[in-house]
């Protein structure tokens, strides 16, 4: 759990620093232990900290990339719909 938090954390500080893509790529690593661990507030926090870090880019495809793995896991009812749309 520590372990889960700290990768957490680590999204949230390169986010706070700017930093787009190693923001995006951290965070595209952990919906697998995100759904093994069933912690649906953790994938939808460091998803839009990362679609967030694509817009601030303007990558388009990074963009689309995000709101797909938030709707993904709106769509299988982890996370509130109403929530999971950016």
């Amino acid at each position: 759990m520590a372990e889960r938090a700290g990768l957490v954390r680590l999204v949230e500080q390169a986010h706070a620093a700017r930093l787009q893509s190693p923001t995006r790529q951290l965070a595209g690593l952990l919906p697998v232990m995100f759904d093994w661990r069933a912690d649906w507030r953790s994938w939808e926090h460091t998803h839009q900290l990362a679609l967030d870090a694509a817009r601030q880019a303007g990558d388009a495809d990074a963009e689309l990339a995000g709101i797909s793995c938030l709707e993904y896991a709106g769509g299988s009812g982890r996370i509130p719909a109403e929530r999971s749309r950016a």
